[in-house]
């Protein structure tokens, strides 16, 4: 949410009742040199916006007088901005209210002495931005509309979906792709079966016994054989 400034020559928000019993005034030391003012009692101005927060901001000297303030047709507030010396610019009423369209009316008092309007500032909705633009002096508020707003949440809304969708696909590819390698490493047939090689036994102590004896033997045979040649 912004806080977004409306000057009191905006007609778009501002208006004046009766129109001849306010002046207007165009004087560096009001806010973009624009100011109107009334000493006709019972003269009043309504402001409308949609927020939830509104600032009524004007100044004070030895000429103003009493005045109310009113949100939505109730008396909210009641003060005077006399002051003995020149104060430019000030918050003279503030309150926060319900989110929403409303009218605040600034009525002057009836002891004959001025009320002054130099500008508003309310707190929009959250549907709404500004942008505040510095041109000779004056600031231009530049809008996007609620529509405009709407289109870029339900564009956001469909990216949001999308990006949910995909997640959800590429998470159920995987699972499918794990249960098929579990199921295939499953339903594969075993492997053949191999015998293990079989291994000689190893030579007993008479088998040993007997083949030195026979070693022996062949020894002398050949021996003899050598010695009668």
């Amino acid at each position: 949410m912004s806080d977004i400034l409306i000057e009191d020559d905006d007609e778009r928000h501002v208006s004046y009742y009766p129109a001849g019993a306010w002046e207007f005034l165009s004087e560096s030391k009001y806010h973009a040199s624009t100011y109107h003012m009334t000493s006709t009692p019972g003269a009043y101005m309504t402001f409308t916006f949609s927020g939830s927060f509104v600032e009524y901001y004007s100044d004070l000297h030895n000429d103003h007088g009493a005045f109310t303030a009113s949100l939505d047709g109730e008396v909210v507030f009641s003060a005077s901005s006399q002051s003995k010396t020149l104060l430019e610019q000030r918050v003279l009423f503030s309150s926060a209210v319900s989110p929403g369209h409303h009218v605040l009316t600034i009525t002057n008092g009836k002891d004959m002495r001025v009320t002054g309007v130099d500008y508003f500032v309310y707190r929009g909705d959250s549907n709404n931005t500004k942008i505040n633009i510095e041109t000779d002096g004056h600031a231009a508020v530049s809008w996007t509309t609620v529509a405009q707003a709407h289109r870029s949440q339900a564009i956001s809304t469909c990216v949001a979906f999308a990006l949910l969708i995909s997640l959800a696909t590429v998470t159920a590819l995987s699972l499918a792709r794990k249960r098929r390698r579990r199921r295939e490493h499953r339903d594969a047939p075993p492997p053949p079966y191999t015998a293990p090689p079989q291994l000689r036994p190893p030579a007993s102590h008479d088998d040993r016994h007997e083949g030195l004896v026979q070693n022996i033997v062949d020894a002398r045979r050949d021996k003899l054989r050598n010695l009668g040649h």
